[in-house]
């Protein structure tokens, strides 16, 4: 890079050594607070000078529109690639929050192939709920009646049965409808809503208890919310001066031994890059008309 040092008559060079600023056709004029300017001319094209921003990214999708896409995205014959044995509409469940890619909080074993893990899972992390939200997990049990299975085993009223991922959720207060995508169910002329081989998708009643939801008589119990870790904050990028900038000076401006950066922008004004332990601290406009 070509420097060359220039002093106007009667300017005190700086205590400092000087590096770089002012290009050749604005030499000679005076720097804010300054009596007399170090002025160096500099090719932009050596500077180093960052390329401009890009443009902000869209926003990202949140959590629970991960969740709902990816498990809208799987196919209905999904057991048969993953090949879970028995009722496998929790391990459904729970492989969508896990694949997501999601920032979700989930221990070993916390979610199992039992459908009440997940009300156990919303009780340790205080996210249970009787509002849904896209991407919470919807359990279902036998309501008021309690019947015995085919093993002959007796479900008291209110036994967890069943679940699922919320999807969609459509209307507000007592005509909202839920619609959600559920392994282990299928549909036949007299039970449509009943336990099956497949990923199915089906519409419900989002208030819980108004309505037997499925042909067995199970209905919406409640929804429980991944618990999502907190991010780390991303660190606000160091400033720099920026495509666009027409001209740089470096030196100690505040004292602190350390090279800081005088810039200028296309419109004539002058900015201020403080040099800190980091990087350029948030630039300030310390002058105009250049």
């Amino acid at each position: 890079m070509n420097v060359h040092l220039y002093s106007g008559p009667g300017s005190p060079r700086l205590a400092t050594a000087a590096v770089a600023v002012i290009d050749r056709s604005r030499r000679g004029r005076r720097l804010v607070g300054r009596t007399g300017a170090v002025v160096m001319a500099v090719s932009i094209a050596v500077l180093g000078i960052a390329a401009a921003p890009p443009a902000p990214a869209a926003a990202a999708t949140s959590a629970g529109q991960m969740i709902a896409n990816r498990a809208l995205a799987q196919p209905a014959n999904w057991n048969d690639i993953h090949g879970y044995i028995g009722n496998w509409c929790a391990d459904f469940a729970a492989w969508v929050w896990e694949t997501s890619g999601a920032n979700i909080v989930i221990a070993d074993h916390e979610l199992t192939a039992w459908a009440y893990s997940f009300d156990t899972y919303g009780t340790t992390h205080g996210t249970t709920s009787s509002t849904p939200v896209v991407g919470d997990a919807v359990v279902f049990d036998n309501g008021s009646v309690g019947f015995y299975d085919s093993n002959g085993v007796w479900n008291p009223p209110y036994t967890i049965q069943h679940g699922g991922i919320v999807a969609r959720i459509s209307g507000t207060g007592a005509s909202a409808t839920v619609t959600t995508v559920e392994g282990n169910t299928g549909r036949s002329s007299t039970k449509p809503y009943w336990m099956g081989s497949s990923v199915n998708s089906w519409t419900y009643p989002a208030t819980p208890h108004s309505a037997a939801a499925k042909g067995s008589g199970w209905q919406v119990k409640e929804y429980v919310a991944p618990a999502l870790t907190t991010p780390t904050p991303t660190p606000t990028p160091t400033p720099t001066p920026q495509l666009g900038m027409t001209a740089l000076m470096a030196a100690d401006f505040n004292g602190d031994g350390k090279a800081d950066i005088i810039a200028r922008d296309s419109s004539g004004n002058l900015w201020l890059y403080p040099h800190t332990p980091s990087g350029f601290g948030t630039s300030s406009q310390i002058g105009h008309g250049w």
